[in-house]
């Protein structure tokens, strides 16, 4: 009887380079998690904002369909109905936005030519870095913004953490679909 040899994955050694662009790549992917955790934020506090306390699937899709700039607009208005909001929330919400879109749609087709040299690189992974702290920035404001509204509806800190407590323990359990 022959026993079949397993064959090895070709490895291959990173360039400088390479090894660049792919941890560009990498933060590209970090910025749009980022970003993406915002735009949930904003759904979320959306869903905060509504005096019903039931939602029925047309509501949600009418929330997540709604062109996110008239969403944030909507949101920042009914938020100052209830609780004082910063002055800035509404623009530091608008600009994260219009990042995420142009990360979303035109960021690699404007930056091709920044992908050639170290230097270039070196300049993506400064706007990146500097994304990543606009989309956390605007998150930490809305959330602050949305704290004292959800905390009425009883989505206290505690409980949050209890939950995803839940799901992780969940998630782990392998019987579980």
């Amino acid at each position: 009887m022959r026993v079949k040899k397993e064959k090895k994955a070709p490895t291959t050694k990173l360039t400088p380079e390479s090894e660049e662009q792919r941890n560009l790549y990498a933060l590209y992917g970090a910025a749009m998690h980022t970003a993406q955790v915002l735009e949930h934020g904003i759904v979320n506090a959306m869903f905060m904002m509504n005096d019903r306390h039931h939602f029925t699937k047309r509501d949600v899709n009418a929330i997540r369909s709604t062109r996110p700039a008239k969403t944030i607009g909507t949101l920042v208005r009914l938020l100052k109905a209830e609780v004082p909001c910063p002055d800035n929330l509404e623009d530091l919400l608008s600009v994260a936005l219009a990042e995420h879109s142009f990360l979303a749609f035109r960021f690699f087709g404007e930056r091709n030519d920044q992908m050639s040299s170290a230097e270039g690189r070196a300049k993506i992974v400064a706007q990146l870095l500097d994304d990543i702290a606009l989309f956390r920035s605007a998150d930490t404001l809305l959330e602050d913004t949305v704290k004292p509204i959800r905390e009425r509806f009883g989505v206290t800190d505690e409980r949050i953490d209890n939950m995803m407590n839940e799901m992780e323990r969940a998630l782990a359990d392998p019987d579980f679909d």
